[in-house]
């Protein structure tokens, strides 16, 4: 029951959580703000983004240039 729990937390813990849901979506952030893979990236964050290497892999892909031949 995610929404009991949340219906337990104060304001404080709220506040105190948002930069942790914020620095889990880094990836997807980026990605929609750069308009780079705007389905792929934010779906495999949702699903891969609490392993550390996924979540960096996620980064990478989101930041970095296309290449140029």
């Amino acid at each position: 029951m995610i929404f009991g729990f949340i219906g337990n937390l104060s304001i404080f813990e709220i506040v105190f959580l948002l930069p942790f849901i914020g620095m889990y979506f880094l990836p997807s952030i980026v990605a929609i703000v750069k308009k780079k893979n705007l389905i792929l990236i934010p779906v495999l964050n949702l699903f891969l983004g609490w392993t550390v290497i996924g979540w960096i892999i996620l980064l990478f892909l989101s930041v970095k240039k296309p290449k140029v031949d």
